[in-house]
């Protein structure tokens, strides 16, 4: 069993380094009969200076949101920049996992 969890925008790979810990507390069943591989990748530092896996525009989601539900539903059907990328980069990761702990 491989978990992977992906950070949020300006976070790192760090805030979820207890997770293992809390599993195994939380469902020590599970814990004790399966090898659990932990995954955490990290983003890179975007252009605004924070964590993301993909270009991401504050101002545009906050203009869009001004606009009602109208602007976000426009907003959220174009792709942001790097998206493309970090899928090709997500899947090249899933077949590293995948190779170091099996299928």
């Amino acid at each position: 069993l491989v978990i992977m969890i992906l950070h949020g925008f300006g976070a790192s790979n760090s805030d979820f380094a207890d997770m293992p810990t809390m599993l195994n507390s939380a469902a020590p069943q599970l814990a004790g009969t399966k090898r659990i591989g932990w995954v955490f990748p990290q983003a890179s530092v975007g252009d605004m200076g924070a964590t993301a896996w993909w270009t991401l525009d504050p101002m545009k989601w906050m203009m869009a949101a001004q606009t009602g539900s109208a602007g976000i539903a426009t907003l959220i059907r174009e792709e942001p920049p790097g998206l493309a990328e970090c899928r090709e980069k997500m899947a090249t990761l899933v077949g590293e996992v995948r190779a170091a702990f099996g299928d």
